[in-house]
């Protein structure tokens, strides 16, 4: 609200205010009368309006004015030229107004639906947020990729504290349906809404019953073959992707909790709470296992007790970079181990020195470290410093933060794109310098981000830097890094364990695979959203032909690339991958923009300098 102060005037005795209009929706062409509710305000000469305000050439008033003031009046909308929700002002002879915001929907209009995606057999519970919804269940109907879902509630406002409009809810149950997207049909007395694409179908939705005390779940892109730590039986489960079996487990220490391979996917270490160990595993087959006691490590204070592993990633000089937390007393600390001779410490790495400077015992008790697909970047995390080990460079840097780790227990609340591109820490996303440039979420009601209620452990990025995947305990969500809002939440008919580190996903970010209640459940996703994550070079010369690579997700073969309004030419990789060649261009940033052959597409402002 803007107040010109320069022209003060007193207000109106009668202003109108707490209003709500019966019906609140009605047809585009000739809607019906309606009657228009207020706590006081009403007078015998009240007008009111649809849409534009008083005073504009598109103003347009309602006609057919029966008045009971001071609390309602009788009104017959205007008909409109498009569907869509309108304010509604009411305007009094002595200059007073109040203003009944979205309180009129010509025809119905989804806002929002919360629940984007589930199993293709259907089952799935789907709400609808939107306008002109306000009607029995019975007079509702919605389709899902043109087949019938059923209607089990529906709500009419007068809204969702604190917004102060007259939003409805519609909830259904998603019929069975093809792999992929499929449009959302709400249909009502008034008219009908349709939300393009609004619901995914998954692939498929496979569960591999296994112990229900798994702890972490990681990814061998090389023997396409997943570990799954279980705390429990002091085992690592290993189950094969192409015979989708279980094959011999392996023996590790007491408790198994974080897991970690090794970029040359040679090797697999394992931290082992209960005896304060790290069992470094030869996933060759050539040598045994082996097992690293960590119980006197130098330094720990004699009120720490013995010192439990948790958080492990492993670099591409063969390390374990270790968070351990102490039994009797809230410390921790980073702790590295080579893989190679099992000797404790830095070596020689001044980055990893200036690393383990910077997180000093005593410090937290929640320190988590992730490493980029390539084991080049080692992230690491306290809650209230963020910090990257370039092991190339051998550089260590540093950046604070708003805090936020040290109020949960040691579980995996960080991650990293295999590119390198893009950090997270619980939902705040970096970029290499550690600055934050996004925190995704949306509007209270969805809740998302920090309001999600429903979240664990246990967060991914896309490969790209493109999405953020964080489990839920019935599904996951998937998030645009760079735009900040959730992009899918997808939900299962199952439970997902709030346990170290619930989710990993492969090398495509389409399979997602997941510590369930009854063990291990993987989910295919047919088709990720479209997003863009990062431009290699992101500038280049004006006069054009500068060969740029796009990362990101969901492209599809056909896709076409707009840098600002000219269009480049462009090779389609995978998925994940656009290479394309620039046009001439004007000096400065430019909006690219990737269009798939499907109509969906994507924007990403400055994304490309012309130099």
């Amino acid at each position: 609200v803007f107040t010109d102060a320069s022209t003060a005037c007193a207000l109106g005795v009668n202003e109108p205010y707490n209003m709500s209009l019966n019906p609140p929706q009605g047809v585009v062409n000739l809607p019906s009368p309606t009657v228009l509710r207020a706590v006081g305000g009403i007078t015998t000469s009240s007008q009111v309006y649809f849409g534009a305000p008083p005073g504009s050439p598109q103003a347009t008033p309602g006609t057919n004015l029966t008045y009971s003031p001071p609390t309602s009046l009788q009104v017959t909308p205007p008909s409109a030229t498009q569907a869509g929700a309108v304010d509604v002002t009411v305007t009094n002879p002595d200059g007073s107004l109040g203003i009944a915001l979205d309180g009129f929907s010509y025809g119905p209009t989804v806002l929002a639906v919360t629940t984007t995606s589930g199993p293709a057999s259907g089952g799935t519970s789907v709400k609808i947020y939107g306008y002109g919804l306000a009607f029995d269940q019975s007079q509702i109907q919605v389709t899902v990729g043109g087949k019938a879902a059923t209607v089990t509630d529906a709500f009419a406002g007068p809204g969702i504290s604190p917004f102060p409009f007259p939003m409805d809810q519609v909830t259904f149950t998603a019929p069975p349906g093809n792999p992929g997207p499929a449009n959302i049909v709400v249909t009502t007395p008034v008219g009908s809404a349709t939300a393009s694409g609004g619901f995914h179908y998954l692939q498929n939705v496979q569960t591999f019953p296994v112990s229900s005390t798994l702890s972490e779940v990681v990814y061998d892109q090389s023997r396409q073959r997943l570990y799954t730590a279980d705390y429990n039986t002091n085992k690592v489960y290993v189950f094969d992707l192409a015979a989708e079996n279980y094959l011999t487990p392996i023996t590790v220490g007491n408790s198994p909790q974080g897991l970690a391979i090794t970029p040359d996917f040679t090797t697999l270490a394992v931290t082992n709470g209960a005896d304060s160990s790290v069992s470094i595993v030869d996933l060759t087959g050539v040598a045994a296992t082996k097992t690293v006691s960590l119980s006197n490590l130098p330094g720990l204070s004699q009120q720490c007790g013995p010192p439990t592993p948790y958080a492990i990633a492993t670099t591409s000089n063969n390390l374990a970079v270790i968070g351990i937390s102490c039994t009797n007393v809230t410390e921790g600390e980073y702790v590295i181990l080579n893989l190679a001779t099992q000797a404790i410490g830095c070596g020689t790495s001044q980055g990893c020195a200036a690393m383990l400077a910077a997180y000093p015992q005593a410090l937290s008790y929640v320190l988590d470290v992730t490493a980029t697909a390539d084991g080049n970047n080692i992230f690491v995390s306290n809650g209230g410093l963020e910090g990257l080990w370039n092991v190339t460079s051998d550089t260590f840097t540093s950046q604070p933060n708003g805090g936020g780790l040290a109020q949960y227990p040691p579980v995996v609340l960080t991650a990293t794109a295999a590119d390198g591109n893009v950090f997270a820490q619980y939902y705040a996303l970096d970029d290499p310098s550690l600055y934050q440039f996004s925190f995704p979420q949306d509007v209270d009601y969805l809740q998302t981000g920090i309001n999600d209620v429903n979240s664990v452990p246990g967060e991914k990025l896309h490969p790209s830097g493109a999405l953020l995947y964080f489990p839920q305990n019935n599904g996951f969500d998937l998030y645009d890094s760079h735009h900040g809002h959730i992009a899918r939440r997808v939900v299962l008919p199952l439970q997902v364990q709030s346990t170290f580190d619930a989710m990993a996903i492969d090398q495509t970010g389409s399979q997602v695979f997941l510590i369930t209640a009854t063990g291990l459940t993987i989910v295919n996703i047919a088709d990720l959203p479209l997003s863009v994550g990062s431009l290699t070079p992101a500038q280049g010369s004006a006069s054009g032909g500068v060969s740029v690579r796009i990362r990101g997700s969901g492209f599809q073969n056909g896709a076409t690339v707009m840098f600002g309004t000219a269009g480049a030419v462009v090779s389609y990789v995978d998925s994940s991958t656009l290479q394309v060649t620039t046009p001439a261009l004007p000096v400065g940033a430019r909006r690219i923009t990737v269009v798939n052959p499907d109509g969906t597409q994507y924007a990403l402002d400055d994304a490309f300098h012309a130099d």
